[in-house]
């Protein structure tokens, strides 16, 4: 999140981004009762190597998840054109 985080200081928020949550280390924590989950990243976007990496991690620790990337950077147009991939995996998994 410090990547996209602008100066200032919103009632510390700042200070909570910046401490640097752990995504890996939050699903492994609760990786057995993790639902089915997907992601996607474009190849032009400044979060390619860090969703490359998450993919790598989940795959070396045996958790399920699908991840796809396609062209496009982190813009609208991108989000636009592949939200409905989303929309559709998690309408698919129905109420659990």
């Amino acid at each position: 999140m410090k990547l996209f985080l602008e100066g200032g200081d919103d009632k510390g928020l700042r200070s909570k981004i910046l401490k640097e949550e752990n995504v890996l280390a939050c699903l492994l924590a609760n990786r057995s009762t993790l639902p089915p989950f997907r992601f996607d990243c474009g190849s032009e976007d400044i979060l390619i190597e860090f969703n490359r990496n998450l993919h790598n991690r989940l795959l070396e620790n045996n958790i399920q998840h699908i991840y796809k990337e396609y062209a496009g950077g982190h813009e609208w147009n991108y989000w636009r054109a592949h939200i409905e991939d989303s929309l559709v995996f998690f309408d698919g998994l129905g109420a659990r």
